[in-house]
C-alpha cells in the first residue's frame, strides 16, 4: 500500500508534534506544511513543501491533513480541507462554539470524508 500523503496546517508546538507523529508512521509521509509565519519554514519536516497559506497547501495532491491552528481558525480551515477532498485530523477543540462545530460536521458528511477530532484523552486507559 502506498504511503498516505499528509499535510500539516499550523507548525506551532502541536503542529510539530503532529508532523513527528506522522513521520513515525511507516504508512504516511508529510509532504506539505502550511503556516503564515515564514519562520515556521525552519520547522518543516525534511522534504516537505512549505506554504504560507492553507489554501495553497490544499491544492496539493494530499490524502489527509492535520489542522493544528488556533481554534478560531478551525471552522474555515477544516471546511476548506473537506471541500477540497481531504480527510481531516483536527486538533481539539473542534470549534469555538456549537454552531461552528455543527458546520464542520455537516461539511464532513457532505464531503464523505473522515473527520477526527484529536481528543487523545479518550484513549487513556484510566479514562
Amino acid at each position: 500500500m502506498p504511503d498516505l500523503r499528509i499535510g500539516v496546517i499550523g507548525l506551532g508546538y502541536i503542529g510539530r508534534l503532529h508532523a513527528r507523529a506522522w513521520a513515525a508512521n511507516s504508512g504516511a509521509r508529510v509532504v506539505a506544511v502550511a503556516d503564515p509565519n515564514p519562520a515556521s519554514r525552519e520547522s518543516a519536516p525534511d522534504g516537505a513543501r512549505w506554504f504560507g497559506d492553507h489554501r495553497a497547501l490544499l491544492a496539493e495532491n494530499l490524502d489527509a491533513v492535520s489542522i493544528c491552528s488556533p481554534t478560531h481558525l478551525h471552522r474555515e480551515m477544516t471546511i476548506d480541507a473537506l471541500d477540497s477532498g481531504k480527510h481531516v485530523l483536527l486538533e481539539k477543540p473542534i470549534a469555538v462554539n456549537m454552531e461552528e462545530a455543527g458546520e464542520i460536521v455537516a461539511a464532513a458528511q457532505r464531503a464523505g470524508k473522515l473527520l477526527f477530532v484529536g481528543m487523545t484523552h479518550r484513549f487513556y486507559p484510566e479514562l
